[in-house]
């Protein structure tokens, strides 16, 4: 899946940030990944595995529910505000 600029962007303003990187299953085998911070000062970040055809959900930092599968980049979109609200509260 492919994630677009305006994503990026739309995410900034809402006070969230989208890092695109690798993370580790529990074989050690890497595979590619999103994650979605909150600001600096919090652990709160969930993960996404990055797959051809959407995300799936791989973990979070603390007890919030998250969306199993994001199916598109539209999709991501439409749940950046609660996904802003969620992060930004968590310390």
């Amino acid at each position: 899946m492919k994630i677009a600029k305006t994503t990026f962007n739309m995410a900034k303003k809402r006070g969230l940030e989208l890092e695109l990187g690798t993370a580790q299953d529990k074989l050690g085998r890497d595979f590619p990944a999103l994650m979605i911070h909150g600001h600096w000062q919090s652990d709160a970040v969930a993960f996404y595995r990055i797959k051809e055809d959407g995300l799936q959900f791989d973990g979070c930092h603390y007890g919030e529910d998250w969306p199993c599968w994001i199916r598109s980049d539209k999709h991501l979109r439409s749940l950046l505000d609660a996904m802003a609200e969620a992060l930004l509260q968590a310390h």
